[in-house]
């Protein structure tokens, strides 16, 4: 893969598709003077250098990179969430990748030419995007003014005031409803994509479903939502459904699918281990990222039965949890392509220290799997930087779509390596993250 060439494809903004071509313009930046318009589809554009938005725009923190492209009618400059990417692009600060993505989906992270004798440092003045993005809002447009939404229509971020406990839409048309269940009607109004609310309380849902639920005030109306299409920001600790000092969701732009099967007496022995999150658009690629304060790879494994296109059991011709799958480590057991994480107990959040001493693993640490994965990042035994991307979210193993298995087992022996030896502190992505 190290050989392939890094190359771009124009693909403007997939979901208005009145927008046929791209401004290319003179310098990266909205106020350099537009070079020509490059139509939608170009492809296999080469890439000869990165850099950081000059003036700064961003959305919601993430700041814009701009890539210098070898266009059919000469070089010029094109923003990251208008191309996808692919090759080697680790001259530049990006990973290898073995299949197209949104650029402005990947973090970037800091070149620094070394000299010889020296150590690698990551340069100071060198800005490290640490969010993970698979593609900007969606945002209705009025015609007169779709021209310039190439470069405009995600220049803003969502208000959150300080303190106050906010939901964010994760999926289209969420439905706010009278009460805490899906049995209550009419709906009340419905959030569009990372349209948000101000969350008002939170009750279990009252239809028998294994789904917690949120009021919300969504433009002056209220109504009920259920948590797996939301995600929280600001002081929401105080509601009781998740501590505000918590990990966040490693991969930004996903949406919770399936929780943690607890045991019960109905439900033995425990069938899903972990926490799902699928891409939304049912997309491969999106950023995977390490915690805030770091951590270390334990392990990684390549799933073999996989193959290079990172290919889910059901491809490969097998249903889904085929016992030939899950008991055959060609396919790490089912895991696909998956990392191994450790978070010290000294970088872990109060709240989580506090929940591992309630379950009798005072002072240990959390291991954690990300499984079913696209391309691995990451190398065992490296040191990670806060937010580094570790891996881009795939399909890979006993899997049926793009998604991201997320698995947390508890040990206070911070040097253990065996992931099957940890069974005892399997517990809830829960004690660790928020959804």
């Amino acid at each position: 893969m190290a050989q392939q060439p890094f190359i771009a494809k124009v693909i403007g903004i997939p979901h208005i598709p009145s927008i046929v071509q791209i401004n290319v313009r003179t310098g990266p930046g909205t106020n350099a003077d537009i070079a020509f318009k490059s139509p939608v589809g170009t492809a296999n554009l080469p890439i000869i250098e990165v850099q950081e938005d000059a003036e700064k725009r961003n959305l919601e923190g993430k700041t814009y990179q701009w890539f210098r492209l070898l266009f059919p009618q000469g070089e010029g400059w094109a923003r990251d969430d208008l191309i996808e990417i692919s090759g080697d692009g680790t001259t530049v600060g990006y990973p290898i990748l073995s299949n197209p993505i949104t650029a402005f989906s990947i973090a970037r992270q800091p070149v620094t030419t070394i000299q010889p004798g020296q150590e690698t440092t990551p340069s100071s003045s060198e800005t490290t995007q640490t969010f993970g993005w698979a593609s900007p809002p969606i945002v209705e447009t009025p015609a007169d003014v779709q021209q310039e939404v190439v470069e405009t229509q995600t220049a803003t971020s969502a208000p959150t005031a300080v303190g106050e406990a906010v939901a964010i839409a994760m999926v289209e048309g969420v439905k706010l409803r009278p009460g805490p269940g899906t049995g209550h009607n009419p709906v009340a109004a419905r959030m569009p994509f990372k349209s948000t609310a101000k969350i008002l309380d939170s009750a279990s849902g009252d239809d028998g479903k294994d789904f917690l639920w949120v009021k919300l005030e969504y433009q002056g109306t209220q109504g009920w939502a259920r948590e797996d299409l939301v995600r929280y920001t600001g002081a929401f600790g105080t509601l009781g459904r998740s501590a505000d000092d918590q990990y966040p969701n490693p991969v930004q732009n996903s949406n919770w699918v399936r929780d943690f099967d607890y045991p019960t007496a109905s439900r033995l022995p425990w069938v899903h281990w972990g926490w799902d999150h699928g891409g939304l658009g049912q997309r491969k690629g999106a950023a995977i990222l390490a915690g805030p304060q770091g951590g270390k790879v334990i392990a990684t494994a390549v799933c073999q039965r996989c193959g290079s296109e990172g290919a889910s059991a059901p491809e490969k011709g097998f249903s889904l949890s085929d016992q030939r799958v899950l008991g055959d480590a060609g396919w790490n057991f089912g895991y696909g392509h998956y990392v191994i994480v450790r978070y010290h107990n000294d970088i872990l959040p109060e709240s989580t220290k506090a929940e591992l001493a309630k379950r009798g693993f005072e002072g240990g640490h959390c291991f954690v799997m990300y499984a079913h994965l696209q391309d691995i990042l990451v190398q065992a035994g490296q040191d990670l930087q806060p937010n580094q991307q570790v891996a881009t979210l795939g399909n890979s193993g006993n899997s049926e779509g793009p998604h991201l298995h997320l698995e947390l087992r508890a040990d206070k022996n911070a040097n253990n390596r065996s992931w099957a030896s940890m069974k005892k502190g399997l517990m809830t992505p829960q004690v660790l993250y928020l959804r």
